[in-house]
């Protein structure tokens, strides 16, 4: 059991940030996200809810590697201080935009929010090669994302 807990841990971890970002972004949906103008490649909440699902499985399973091989890194305890970072800005993301309707703040916390998943994904693709590998669909799917969020931003 000793060896199982700290990847329960990982799991409840990234599955509490899905659910605390899902519900963050559900506040906003119906009152005022329909409300504004998008994007035409602007894809649908279906779409982007599976988009999502998969992402946070892929870093479950990167951060499980990362925490396997621990060793490896230098200062782990940083790594896991930046993913902390990174899962915050990740919710706080939802809180900016969904909430706050802060447009303009949303498209800078993206752009923090790119900035630490690739230094994330460039320290352990030095260490871990697949748990980097399999954070590149998150950053792919943040820098579009904060692509929409600035469209949007124009366009509102």
């Amino acid at each position: 059991m000793k060896t199982t807990l700290p990847y329960l841990l990982i799991i409840m971890s990234v599955s509490a940030v899905a659910l605390v970002g899902g519900w963050l972004t559900s506040l906003g949906i119906p009152d005022w996200y329909e409300t504004l103008t998008l994007p035409a490649i602007a894809p649908g909440g279906s779409v982007i809810g599976t988009i999502w699902t998969i992402i946070f499985v892929l870093a479950a399973w990167a951060v499980m590697l990362m925490w396997r091989d621990r060793k490896k890194f230098n200062n782990f305890n940083l790594l896991l201080d930046l993913l902390l970072i990174n899962a915050i800005l990740n919710v706080g993301w939802s809180w900016v935009f969904f909430v706050q309707h802060a447009l303009a703040w949303a498209v800078v916390e993206m752009i923090v929010l790119n900035l630490t998943t690739l230094i994330i994904i460039v320290w352990t693709m030095r260490k871990v090669s697949l748990a980097g590998w399999l954070l590149v669909p998150y950053f792919a799917w943040v820098g579009f994302a904060t692509y929409l969020a600035y469209q949007i931003y124009i366009l509102n």
